[in-house]
């Protein structure tokens, strides 16, 4: 079954879904998706969810080797990872960045339309003078900063 049969069957409900969420619990935002998949789960149900806590690069679990299931939903980075899923041939959705050659469904950030929203609401507010603070090297915050700056200037204004 590929990933458009994952997402077919999860709409017929035509048995209950046996889904492993590979999502970090130890971040907010990961946090943040596992409460969306609970809510889509209560309104779209009924599936089976194999989950344990873990941080983004953690170890692959032990339990994950031998699971039998429909599919996987994954933000995990984890080169380990990339085997065991290959291995166990269902569909998988990645909620950030896919491994190389990855040709799949992902579900991702766009960074710009992101800059572009905080720079205009900041701007309607009447600000004129601009900054970003983030988390150097973390790729998403580096990737955020260089569109910030881009639509700032963009703009015609200076980003501090």
């Amino acid at each position: 079954m590929d990933a458009v049969g994952f997402m077919n069957k999860i709409h017929s409900n035509s048995h209950r879904l046996r889904v492993a969420l590979l999502i970090e619990s130890s971040r907010a935002y990961g946090r943040g998706l596992l409460l969306g998949v609970s809510k889509y789960v209560r309104e779209h149900g009924p599936w089976a969810i194999s989950l344990q806590e873990q941080s983004l690069s953690d170890a692959v679990p032990e339990w994950l080797h031998k699971w039998k299931g429909d599919g996987i939903i994954t933000r995990l980075e984890n080169r380990g990872m990339v085997k065991v899923i290959k291995r166990l041939g269902v569909p998988v959705i990645y909620l950030r960045n896919p491994p190389p050659n990855f040709q799949g469904p992902t579900l991702l950030t766009d960074h710009f339309v992101a800059a572009r929203m905080a720079f205009e609401h900041l701007r309607e507010r009447g600000f004129r003078h601009f900054a970003y603070c983030g988390f150097d090297g973390a790729d998403y915050s580096d990737i955020r900063k260089e569109k910030f700056v881009r639509v700032v200037e963009q703009n015609g204004m200076r980003c501090h």
